[in-house]
């Protein structure tokens, strides 16, 4: 199943379970104006790895790591509040492969680290002044690394590196229960579009990521 029949499901099937939920007793009256920073841990899928585009061409696809953080700060409205917010994410893997550079085959380690700065509109519903369920969008700054490590025939350590940045938008939604006092966890789904120029042959590369994500939101 793809990533966004995924989502699709994922956050209906959330929401269908909140009047099921009892909240905490100290669970409190969310701060309506207050602003909310969030933590999150999740995965981060992009449709075709950047270390495949340096090596030579390719579009295979990768799945990282990834932590992230955001602040949400609501301008208007109570039950259903609209503002602004903004953040970053970071995602890394590292991993083995097969590399020829003319003068033979050998293994090669190889990294790759992705992030993103992001700032957009925010909107969030309260179900039962509670559970909060949240969208955000807008435009992303998305920089890229890659680093190739390996031994040639004559016995010398290779390293290649390339390093690019480009613009997108990203979009996101999540649903949150309330954990404590102002404190609430729940499940994101997050996606991506943004073009990073790596330049020489690999080029610009078009990365499209789905993310999922686990959240804990504390309100001030």
């Amino acid at each position: 199943m793809t990533p966004r029949p995924i989502a699709a499901l994922l956050l209906p099937g959330l929401a269908a379970c909140v009047p099921l939920y009892v909240a905490p007793e100290d669970a409190g009256e969310p701060g309506m104006s207050s602003p909310y920073v969030q933590g999150m841990i999740g995965v981060s899928h992009v449709s075709r790895d950047p270390r495949a585009a340096v090596a030579g061409g390719g579009n295979g696809s990768a799945t990282l790591p990834l932590l992230a953080a955001a602040v949400q700060i609501p301008m208007a409205g109570e039950h259903v509040q609209t503002g602004f917010e903004w953040g970053g994410t970071f995602a890394w893997d590292h991993d083995r492969t097969v590399v020829d550079d003319g003068t033979g085959v050998a293994a090669a380690d190889d990294d790759l680290v992705l992030a993103d700065l992001f700032a957009g509109l925010s909107l969030v519903t309260w179900f039962g002044e509670t559970a909060r369920l949240f969208a955000g969008a807008g435009p992303v700054l998305q920089f890229g690394w890659t680093e190739l490590e390996y031994e040639d025939q004559g016995g010398e350590t290779v390293w290649v590196q390339d390093s690019a940045a480009g613009g997108g938008i990203y979009a996101r939604a999540g649903l949150e229960l309330p954990f404590s006092s102002h404190t609430w966890v729940g499940l994101q789904v997050r996606w991506m579009d943004a073009d990073l120029d790596f330049g020489g042959d690999a080029g610009s590369v078009d990365l499209e990521t789905a993310q999922w994500v686990l959240s804990v939101t504390q309100g001030f």
